[in-house]
């Protein structure tokens, strides 16, 4: 079910009237993989600071065969990009990530996409885990 921003009736019986604005809800035959989802953006500024990620984490529900998701960092009002970052392997629940490609960050914000993934096997995020350190200006 997809509205676009528009109100639509999901109760069935015409109680419930509720706004939806950039949500899918997607399971009748297989999960959507035309799906993308982004963070808020995460200042990492201080007195003449600026962040560096070290580690991402992220843990997922069990993999089956096939399930994927791309994790990309925008950084620096998405004046850069790291590289892609694939959660997947089958059974597996913890994803560690080092080498981003980024440094002397103002700001980020995590980018989902679910786009090379499975319509069988889906990948659930749980949680994502940033890890880093500040530098100098």
């Amino acid at each position: 079910m997809s509205s676009g921003g528009a109100e639509v009736d999901i109760t069935g019986t015409g109680t419930g009237v509720h706004t939806w604005h950039r949500y899918k809800l997607s399971y009748f035959a297989g999960y959507d993989t035309n799906c993308a989802w982004k963070s808020i953006i995460i200042p990492l500024i201080g007195t003449g600071m600026k962040g560096m990620i070290d580690k991402i984490t992220v843990s997922t529900k069990s993999l089956g065969a096939g399930a994927r998701c791309d994790l990309t960092i925008e950084a620096n009002q998405t004046a850069s990009t790291s590289n892609t970052m694939q959660i997947t392997t089958t059974a597996k629940r913890l994803h560690s990530f080092t080498g981003i490609g980024l440094g002397n960050i103002e700001d980020f914000r995590l980018a989902l996409s679910w786009a090379n993934g499975n319509a069988t096997y889906d990948t659930a995020i749980r949680k994502v885990i940033v890890s880093g350190h500040y530098v100098e200006n």
